[in-house]
Parts: structure tokens; C-alpha cells; sequence
């Protein structure tokens, strides 16, 4: 695996959706999952959604939850900036976090509360922060 996998394409849904599993590949020091959406629907009210990393030690048979966001609500930054600064462009929610010793495969859940325009993607990253 090179770069960023999709794991949950991205579709109008609603519900809980399991990616597909993704092996850990040598050198491996943390994996990221991110949820693919427009910037229209992250900056609009209306969207509500949780994120969770799943890890794996026996090739996918059993799974446990690894780190979570538990509610992310799109809308538009409620942080105020001084005159003349401008903020950061609308990102989608993602969480990292380091690779459990033994672990064979990472996957996500994406769990959406309202009919979204989401999908999730995976990216294991090495110890310099190098995509793998």
C-alpha cells in the first residue's frame, strides 16, 4: 500500500460503515484516518459524525477500537480572528494514532447520524512522517 487508501467510499449515507481492512505495512509507525468530504458540507450546519479507529493482531478476525472522535458537527469556525488574519481552509475530521505492537490490519467506522456525503480514507505513516 502507497499513499492514502479509501476505505468508505465517498456516497450519500446514512448509518454505521466499517472499512475495508488494510494490512500494516513494514515500518509502519502510526496510521491516520480522515473523512473524505466537500467543503460544502463541512462548513454547513447539518452534518453529524463519529470517527473511530479499529486495529486487528489476528489478520482481521477480530477487531477493537484503537481511538474515536465520538461527534463531529460540520458548521462554519466559531474561532474569531484578529483583523487580518485569515484562518485555516475547511478541513474534514481525522484522527492518528501510533500502531499497536503485534498489530496485522487497521480499518475505521463512520458512523452518521444524518444522510452525509462522507466516505473515509487510511494512511499508515512512518517514524520520519513519511507516507507508506
Amino acid at each position: 500500500m502507497i499513499g492514502t487508501t479509501t476505505i468508505v467510499a465517498q456516497d450519500t449515507q446514512k448509518g454505521i460503515f466499517q472499512g475495508i481492512a488494510c494490512p500494516v505495512p513494514i515500518g509502519a509507525a502510526s496510521v491516520q484516518i480522515q473523512a473524505i468530504m466537500n467543503t460544502s458540507d463541512i462548513t454547513t450546519i447539518g452534518i453529524a459524525l463519529s470517527l473511530e479507529v479499529i486495529v486487528s493482531k489476528d489478520f482481521g478476525v477480530t477487531w477493537n477500537s484503537s481511538v474515536a472522535i465520538p461527534v463531529w458537527y460540520s458548521g462554519p469556525s466559531t474561532v474569531s480572528l484578529p483583523l487580518g488574519l485569515v484562518g485555516q481552509p475547511a478541513s474534514p475530521p481525522g484522527i492518528s494514532t501510533q500502531i499497536v505492537p503485534g498489530s496485522t490490519h487497521y480499518s475505521g467506522i463512520v458512523t452518521l447520524t444524518t444522510n452525509s456525503n462522507v466516505g473515509l480514507a487510511l494512511t499508515f505513516i512512518d517514524a520520519n512522517g513519511v507516507m507508506l
